[in-house]
């Protein structure tokens, strides 16, 4: 018995979407283990690292607030390109401005810049939103009295 055309690709569809989804659901589990091992990086201290594993990840998803937050946090922390850090971590408030984490890493980058008041904004919104962000916390303190915590405030803030 032999099919039509119409019928044979009928089905072939249902196996071309059934891979071109599998190959979605690889592509976003690849995505997401890069991404865990940036945060397990930052949680190591392993800041270069995390900023190699970072630019990975936003080349595939230039938009993703919670790595842009965490790219821009490394990137103060480091000392890199402070311009570049503050576009990244705005793009992440911007994109979700109920999220502490993206609230602390704005702050770390005025900190890291010498602008404290708006650190210091930025730290009390974390705090609001989550009264238990511990960086936010010494982050505040850092910001309302810099000369009693020294020079690199965000070096000593992150690591500890």
């Amino acid at each position: 018995m032999s099919h039509s055309i119409l019928e044979r690709h009928r089905k072939i569809a249902p196996t071309e979407t059934h891979d071109k989804a599998r190959s979605r659901d690889d592509g976003e589990r690849v995505w997401r283990q890069a991404f865990q091992r940036a945060r397990l990086a930052v949680e190591m201290a392993t800041w270069r690292t995390a900023l190699t594993l970072l630019e990975e990840c936003l080349r595939d998803r230039p938009d993703d607030a919670d790595a842009l937050g965490l790219y821009g946090l490394c990137l103060a922390r480091e000392g890199h390109d402070l311009a570049r850090a503050y576009e990244a971590c705005r793009r992440a408030v911007e994109s979700q401005p109920f999220e502490a984490a993206m609230h602390t890493s704005l702050g770390c980058v005025y900190l890291a810049m010498g602008m404290y008041p708006p650190a210091v904004s930025c730290f009390h919104t974390a705090l609001r939103l989550d009264p238990h962000d511990a960086v936010a916390g010494r982050g505040l303190a850092s910001a309302l009295h810099p000369q009693r915590h020294g020079g690199d405030l965000v070096r000593r803030l992150l690591d500890g």
